[in-house]
């Protein structure tokens, strides 16, 4: 089975009050969904690829993204906010679920 079988995948869709980059929402009752942001490490505003990954997790929470997933009836708790940071080759991931405090 393929991801688009259980999700439907969106890119750059306005949700909260901005745009994120990728989100997979379920097509079924039953799973988990998910919002995905990107960000290249910048030296000039960053110190390290873990604040490149902390800025992209932020914006998920500061943006409220989970805003139209919340709407089309998906509980907080099955909503994970994953956070990609790239420097060249390097790539760091995390997730935060809804409930986690920033």
């Amino acid at each position: 089975m393929s991801l688009k079988d259980r999700y439907r995948i969106v890119s750059n869709r306005e949700s909260g009050r901005g745009r994120y980059d990728i989100a997979l929402y379920l097509l079924t009752e039953t799973g988990d969904a998910f919002i995905m942001e990107f960000k290249v490490f910048d030296e000039r505003k960053e110190e390290s690829l873990e604040q490149t990954l902390d800025h992209a997790l932020r914006q998920i929470e500061d943006k409220k993204y989970e805003a139209d997933l919340l709407a089309a009836g998906v509980p907080g708790e099955r909503i994970y906010r994953l956070g990609f940071a790239f420097h060249g080759k390097e790539v760091r991931v995390a997730e935060r679920s809804y409930d986690d405090n920033p």
